[in-house]
């Protein structure tokens, strides 16, 4: 265990008077967000350690998650950033199989998923459906894409860029009349930790984010959807 958790670059302890009124970060596994902490600790007055089992707090960015498991045992009371492959859960592809199946087995509960299909892998049955009626619009993500980046809305399969072609991506047919606030799209995120199968438990974080669109929602044209 030690030697999974040592670090060249350990620092000297923290005592217990530099840490009693100063929040500090473990940034053992910052590997990627290093500079973007560097300017909140120091924006916040906070303090950071690179040694095991130190800190209020364990960060760990996208994708540096070596050695984490073992971090997240070492000290039961202190926040930890992320659960160990979270982003497995947010990966477009695997969530819309999962979707794809529920809908399937549950239709009646999961009648408000819009049909969606896994590329490349459902190429055929995307082209058939799209070829069904070309008036529809799809919108096409990337499997790991984030923020709204690189996504794409198409009537017809020869409209999907070449670069989306080249990497794994969902498309679904787009919900042109979404409810709207002020006219505006948004979204709520309310996160919900399920423990257990048989007897599941589930708990509730007090703080949710509610994100709205700046500018007022208009249907895609032709004109507009680029």
């Amino acid at each position: 265990m030690e030697q999974v958790l040592s670090d060249e670059n350990s620092q000297p302890a923290i005592t217990s008077e530099e840490s009693k009124d100063s929040f500090v970060i473990n940034t053992m596994r910052a590997i990627k967000t290093k500079e973007m902490l560097a300017e909140v600790l120091e924006l916040n007055g906070w303090q950071s350690t690179v040694n095991a089992g130190e800190g209020d707090c364990f960060w760990c960015g996208p994708n540096d998650h070596e050695g984490y498991p073992e971090i997240v045992t070492t000290k039961a009371e202190a926040a930890y950033m992320r659960f160990p492959n979270a982003e497995r859960v947010t990966d477009k592809n695997e969530l819309g199989f999962l979707m794809n199946y529920m809908r399937m087995s549950y239709p009646e509960e999961y009648n408000f998923v819009t049909r969606t299909f896994i590329m490349p892998s459902q190429e055929a049955q995307l082209k058939a459906a799209m070829a069904e009626n070309k008036e529809v619009t799809w919108i096409c993500k990337p499997s790991d894409g984030n923020g709204g980046d690189d996504i794409e809305l198409v009537n017809e399969f020869h409209e999907i860029s070449e670069q989306m072609l080249k990497i794994e991506f969902v498309a679904q047919e787009y919900i042109t009349k979404p409810y709207l606030i002020f006219n505006k799209k948004f979204d709520l995120r309310i996160y919900v930790p399920l423990f257990g199968a048989e007897h599941m438990n589930a708990y509730i974080c007090e703080q949710g984010i509610g994100r709205f669109c700046a500018i007022h929602y208009q249907e895609p044209t032709a004109e507009n959807k680029k």
